[in-house]
C-alpha cells in the first residue's frame, strides 16, 4: 500500500495560488474503500487513482486537496476518517450543502477547482456535482469543474 506525506493536519487551512486568491481543488468520494477498522487519513482509506493524482497534483502546485463526501462533507486528505459506505443522493444535496457551508464559514476560499468524471461516463457524479454547485452559488465561490477524460487520468 502507498503511504501518503500528510502535513501535521490538513483540515482546511487553505493556501494560495498563483495569483494569491484562495484555491483549492476537490474531487468526490469513492466506493472503493480501504476496511481497515482503525481511522486513516483519507486520501489512503479512499482506493481511488483519480483522488491519489489530483492530491497529487495539488501538493506539486502548493494548493490544498479536498474530498467531497456525502457522510462528512468536505474532508481533507489528511483527515481521519473510520470506514464508512454512503453513496450521496440528490434527495441529501440540501442538507449536506448546509453541513459543507458550516464547514467553508470561516475560511476565505474564492475559487474550487473540481474535479470529476464525465456525467456521460458515471451518473452517480451527479449529486456531488450538484452540491459543489449549489454550495458555491450559496457562498459567492467561483467554481471551474473539470471533466476527467481518459486520457488525463486512469480511472479506478
Amino acid at each position: 500500500m502507498n503511504k501518503f506525506y500528510c502535513d501535521a493536519h490538513n483540515s482546511l487551512p487553505v493556501k494560495y495560488s498563483m495569483n494569491n486568491s484562495t484555491t483549492i481543488f476537490v474531487t468526490y468520494c469513492s466506493a472503493k474503500k480501504n476496511h481497515q477498522s482503525d481511522l486513516m487519513p483519507a486520501v489512503e482509506r479512499y482506493q481511488s487513482k483519480r483522488i491519489r493524482q489530483i492530491y497529487s497534483a495539488a501538493r506539486s502546485l502548493n494548493i490544498d486537496c479536498y474530498i467531497l463526501s456525502g457522510k462528512y462533507g468536505i474532508i481533507g486528505t489528511c483527515d481521519l476518517i473510520p470506514d464508512y459506505d454512503y453513496m450521496l443522493v440528490s434527495e441529501d444535496v440540501t442538507k449536506c450543502s448546509q453541513k459543507i457551508e458550516k464547514q467553508l464559514k470561516t475560511f476565505k476560499i474564492e475559487q474550487i477547482i473540481f474535479f470529476m468524471r464525465p456525467l456521460t461516463e458515471d451518473e452517480n457524479v451527479k449529486p456531488y456535482m450538484e452540491l459543489i454547485k449549489l454550495t458555491c452559488k450559496k457562498n459567492d465561490i467561483s467554481l471551474t469543474i473539470v471533466n476527467l477524460t481518459e486520457q488525463l487520468l486512469q480511472y479506478d
